[in-house]
């Protein structure tokens, strides 16, 4: 009967209208025999054939019998009889616990059986339905790495697509980096050799920016192969590809204008998820379609209109943001959307996060006014009262940063004060960009005491590393104005100020799109303010620079008498601060935490002691540096942006100490100390400082050095 029913299962009996009914009630019959419910029981190798076949139909009754019957004796069964029915069962969108549990059982304990293929599949279903209960990731981590060299372009695809959704789950990521980097390599091989098919691109692409490891000549072949064969792609596999490749920071011209073209000329085909997606990837890989397509992006807009119904609150959230960052304000799509919006929120609700969300992209568009976004800010701001303390620290960051935007703060005085309390336990986990934007949006209210202060300019000291230009501009502006009533936050500017003057300086170093003269503005208006200099070289080589911007059309507020920018809001979204993965614990993924870009082990990390990032880094490997007029690199430009000289040092906070001209006894000590590291000059000031100094940038023992001449403590 077996047999008959694997028949029935095959060819076009299976898609007549009663082979579902007939092969249901077959199963039962077959089930209830007395050799099914024997002690060797049906032929599983065959049962296996009629489930997999029945799960490529869509037929879930039947694959929901065959798995229950199968669930017991797996363990007398083969790695595919477990795989090929794991891979049905999630097929017709099961998850049945008791299956699942018997299926990682058999897993665990024959896993040294399972080959490339069985591990693919195993780990793609798994990934699918969001089920890691059990499963041993280092042990199938292991197996997958012991077998790298033997997996197919579509094993591979599948292999890290799955793993890049269960990451969250997974604890030991450093074995997850490694299957990463090794597949990768293998990855490469197929693609140079051109057997990777659209689809196993585009998944390639999104697994690897879904965790945020960077394999360039990996990614650059796939872009290649994007940009060469993107007729071939499907709008779904374009979209996933254009999200990998934005998320990972490659944003190479041909490659985005082929990927625009495609979605001009098969926009009726995009659902609104793909078609919101990928407009956000193309605009934050920094193609200007406002300006390249007008057409294009009108025709968008048409489709948002006539499809509106059809968006969830993340599309629409999404494209929100894509708009915004375009300057694309179509008001008639934007009030289609809302209302939309509405809809959903009366029928279903929205929840916490959709709409921090939904406030963040309509205030990023600045149609706030309309009188179908007005009742939905009220709705949102329901929601958020009542839901706020569930929200992650970075949706608290992007609601503070809204309604401070609004210039509304006292009509949601409420939700300021609470957004502000929340921040004070979760700063450690904003990433860079929010923690900037909490920062400005702190200081334009009057919420936020001196622990919350501190606690957040501890948190930018030690990702300073991490800023952009704007990010550096946010947080010098807030911590100069709120050092007056916080005067122990002068020591946090001055770290943070240190690091500022290696910044590269061009449109690819900010995620807000183009680097602004008011950005310098403010950081001028930070230095005077905070009594350093505010003419170092840094500034004077920055100010001419190709990749300043007028940004005349930006909205402007008054900083203590000082027209400066109002910040426009980073999302994150940096090329050179992708997300990167966590090694050995710590933040998760998805978080903007630096990695180590070399070597991860341990032992290196134990034996780099204090380095800097700056370490090892020579004009010859960093070839954007060969205009030294842009940057900071001699030890008597970190005097002058200290406010030093020769015969004295500057107080906390960049100011001279005018109290005692002899100063302290242990300032008197300290300045010994320097003339026996520096020397004495022939009148007593300090010596020259040696060429090979001057011109080699700092580490962290120089700057620990230069901090600790300007007052600052020794350590960083």
């Amino acid at each position: 009967m077996p047999v008959q029913l694997r028949k029935m299962t095959s060819g076009n009996k299976a898609n007549t209208s009663n082979a579902l009914e007939w092969i249901t009630v077959e199963l039962k019959r077959v089930f209830a025999t007395d050799h099914a419910n024997s002690e060797s029981g049906l032929d599983l190798a065959i049962l296996t054939g009629i489930c997999e076949q029945c799960g490529k139909l869509g037929y879930e009754g039947p694959v929901r019998d065959m798995c229950a019957y199968a669930a017991p004796r797996l363990a007398k069964s083969t790695p595919r009889v477990a795989v090929q029915m794991l891979w049905a069962h999630v097929k017709v969108g099961l998850s049945d616990a008791e299956f699942l549990r018997a299926v990682v059982a058999y897993l665990c304990e024959h896993l040294s059986e399972y080959v490339a293929q069985d591990i693919s599949r195993s780990i793609w279903a798994f990934a699918k339905i969001d089920w890691y209960e059990g499963i041993d990731f280092s042990a199938v981590c292991d197996r997958i790495l012991s077998q790298a060299d033997k997996y197919n372009p579509q094993d591979l695809s599948m292999t890290l697509w799955g793993l890049s959704r269960l990451i969250p789950h997974i604890s030991d990521r450093s074995r997850v980096k490694m299957v990463f980097e090794r597949c990768g390599y293998v990855a490469l091989m197929h693609a140079q050799a051109g057997r990777l098919n659209p689809q196993d691109v585009a998944s390639i692409l999104k697994s690897f920016g879904r965790v945020g490891i960077k394999h360039d000549d990996l990614i650059q072949a796939c872009q290649a192969c994007v940009a060469q064969f993107a007729s071939k792609f499907s709008c779904e596999d374009l979209t996933s590809a254009a999200w990998g490749l934005c998320k990972l920071g490659y944003h190479d011209a041909v490659c985005c204008d082929a990927i625009a073209r495609q979605l001009d000329e098969h926009l009726d085909k995009y659902s609104p998820a793909q078609l919101s997606t990928c407009l956000w990837a193309l605009a934050y890989m920094g193609v200007d379609l406002a300006a390249k397509d007008p057409e294009l992006v009108d025709a968008t807009a048409t489709y948002v209109k006539s499809k509106s119904f059809r968006f969830s609150t993340a599309d629409i959230s999404t494209i929100f943001s894509a708009y915004a960052r375009m300057g694309v304000c179509d008001c008639c799509a934007i009030d289609a959307l809302a209302d939309r919006a509405n809809l959903i929120n009366s029928t279903t609700g929205l929840s916490a996060q959709d709409a921090a969300m939904l406030l963040h992209g309509i205030v990023k568009l600045g149609h706030t006014a309309s009188n179908s976004v007005m009742p939905l800010i009220e709705e949102i701001c329901d929601v958020l009262r009542d839901n706020l303390g569930s929200l992650s620290a970075q949706s608290i960051s992007l609601c503070l940063w809204s309604f401070v935007r609004m210039g509304q703060v006292e009509d949601y005085s409420d939700l300021v004060e609470d957004c502000a309390k929340k921040l004070r336990d979760d700063a450690p986990e904003l990433a860079p960009h929010c923690l900037s934007n909490s920062m400005w949006a702190l200081t334009n209210t009057s919420y936020g005491d001196a622990a919350l202060w501190e606690e957040l300019a501890e948190c930018c000291v030690k990702q300073v590393t991490t800023f952009c230009i704007h990010d550096y501009a946010n947080v010098l502006t807030a911590l100069a104005k709120k050092s007056r009533e916080v005067p122990t936050l002068k020591d946090s500017f001055t770290r943070i100020a240190a690091m500022l003057f290696v910044m590269r300086v061009d449109d690819e170093n900010c995620s807000c799109g183009k680097v602004t003269k008011y950005d310098l503005g403010r950081l001028r208006w930070s230095f005077r303010e905070t009594g350093m200099n505010n003419s170092p070289a840094w500034f004077e080589g920055v100010s001419s620079a190709p990749a300043i911007h007028d940004a005349s059309l930006s909205p402007m507020v008054v900083l203590d008498g000082v027209a400066e920018v109002d910040p426009q809001p980073c999302t994150g979204q940096c090329p050179h601060v992708a997300p990167r993965m966590v090694v050995g614990g710590g933040a998760g993924i998805g978080s903007f935490t630096r990695m180590p870009s070399q070597d991860t082990a341990s032992d290196a990390a134990t034996n780099a002691g204090n380095k800097s990032v700056l370490d090892g880094l020579t004009p010859s490997n960093m070839p954007h540096l060969a205009d030294p007029s842009r940057y900071l690199t001699g030890l008597s430009d970190w005097q002058q942006m200290l406010g030093m000289s020769a015969a004295n040092a500057a107080a906390p906070g960049g100011s001279v100490e005018s109290v005692s001209p002899e100063g302290s006894v242990d300032e008197q000590q300290h300045q010994q100390q320097e003339q026996q590291y520096y020397g004495t000059g022939p009148e007593g000031s300090s010596a020259a400082v040696p060429v090979s100094v001057k011109n080699t940038f700092l580490n962290f023992e120089d700057q620990a050095n230069m901090l600790a001449a300007a007052g600052r403590p020794k350590s960083i």
